[in-house]
């Protein structure tokens, strides 16, 4: 079972963000961040370490080689954010609206993801590691070719999701919504399910149940 290590925080920050804004190379180091507009920013090899976000407008934004480390997002909004090729460690978003987010080609560990909303986004040739997603949407989330192996989904819809090529031996699928799920048969081995997922696994191979 996938245990994130929890981010490492100070107990004392600064307050705010100068000029309310991001530009590349910047570093937002032991801040807290509340209801800032920072939607539709545009910047490149960003980092925010050992900070809480708290109703962060992020949306439609594009952060290439992001690293977020040690850091507490809650109820922020990333809606068709891109950020590929990110590295995240030590991160927890909770509650957040994370729909249609690009994660593409990033590297993603000691992170939990709790009753988010992800659905449509894009994980595509993502790795993870000691990651956990609590009642998460994940309907129709693209996890093509990504390194699943260990983590767990914990009571999320991943109805319609795409796991093609994924790597998921010792992924923990019980408790999810899986009907629907695009996966090769060879690709399961390994995986772990409950009993009441059995029937959705056995029409993903082609059985005629009747």
């Amino acid at each position: 079972m996938s245990v994130p290590k929890k981010p490492v925080i100070p107990d004392i920050l600064a307050a705010g963000l100068k000029d309310k804004k991001i530009q590349d190379e910047v570093i937002v180091d032991e801040s807290a961040l509340a209801n800032i507009d920072l939607s539709k920013t545009n910047a490149r090899q960003i980092k925010l370490k050992e900070s809480t976000f708290v109703s962060v407008e992020f949306g439609d934004s594009k952060f290439k080689e992001i690293e977020i480390s040690n850091t507490i997002l809650k109820k922020c909004n990333f809606a068709n954010a891109k950020l590929e090729e990110g590295n995240i460690d030590r991160v927890e978003f909770v509650s957040c609206r994370l729909t249609g987010i690009d994660f593409a080609d990033s590297i993603i560990k000691n992170t939990l993801f709790k009753e988010c909303k992800i659905n449509l986004s894009n994980f595509r040739f993502t790795s993870f590691k000691d990651v956990v997603f609590k009642d998460c949407d994940l309907e129709e989330a693209d996890f093509l070719g990504a390194d699943l192996r260990g983590i767990e989904f914990n009571s999320c819809n991943l109805v319609k999701a795409q796991f093609s090529n994924a790597k998921l031996h010792g992924a923990d699928f019980r408790a999810s919504q899986i009907s629907g799920i695009k996966i090769q048969s060879e690709n399961l081995k390994g995986v772990i399910i409950g009993p009441e997922q059995s029937i959705d696994i056995i029409r993903l191979m082609g059985v005629d149940i009747r």
